[in-house]
């Protein structure tokens, strides 16, 4: 398909928890690991490409001690989007680890819908206003080819679009593309949503296991 982002999905990937802060297995009070966050943020490089601060979607600024360079972040000067573990006592923190949250802005038109099933897990808006947040299950294993790449993109749903009444409809588009179905992983993927007014509503259409689902939050 021309002209659309498309989130390639690794063959096997590791299982992420929800956003989440506990002290569970830990004493309470203020000890090294009395608590262990996870939370979407927007990771910012420095000019030597190590992630120096996120902002999270409680528009939380948080520095980084020490800085980190996850595999997957590449460029200096940058802003990622992120799944940051880390403990929560002072600020700076220590991080734990950054997963990639892919960003997809939804295109236009394609050339192929494709809408293989996936297992909708949730569906949010961050409390900042700026992302559509979609918890997906996704089912994969290790195929028989190299170029069998799974992947997951959005586009405007033009049987729902209504500008008019503040709807932005889209559809969530999935390509199994011949990697086996054997495991279920958790993936999330941010939908930008910064630019629509507050009150506004998302319509998101999913192709699941169970059925077509039709999810709406409003901003």
């Amino acid at each position: 398909m021309a002209g659309i982002r498309k989130a390639i999905i690794p063959t096997l990937m590791a299982l992420l928890s929800s956003v989440s802060c506990t002290n569970e297995g830990y004493e309470t009070g203020d000890g090294k690991y009395s608590y262990l966050c996870t939370e979407f943020v927007d990771a910012y490089t420095s000019a030597d490409t190590l992630v120096t601060r996120v902002v999270t979607d409680d528009d939380d600024t948080l520095g980084l001690l020490p800085n980190i360079r996850p595999s997957w972040v590449t460029r200096p000067d940058t802003v990622y989007r992120g799944l940051l573990y880390y403990n929560k006592v002072g600020n700076p923190v220590k991080a734990f680890s950054l997963a990639m949250v892919p960003v997809l802005k939804p295109a236009e038109k394609v050339e192929q819908v494709a809408t293989d099933p996936v297992g909708l897990e949730s569906v949010w808006a961050s409390r900042n206003g700026r992302y559509v947040n979609i918890g997906l299950l996704l089912k994969t294993g290790v195929p028989d080819s190299v170029d069998a790449r799974q992947w997951i993109s959005v586009m405007r749903d033009g049987d729902y679009v209504s500008d008019q009444t503040g709807v932005y409809a889209i559809r969530l588009l999935h390509g199994q593309n011949g990697v086996p179905e054997y495991y279920t992983s958790r993936f999330f993927v941010s939908i930008p949503v910064d630019t629509l007014p507050t009150g506004h509503r998302v319509r998101l259409r999913v192709n699941t296991y169970d059925g077509e689902v039709v999810r709406e939050i409003i901003l």
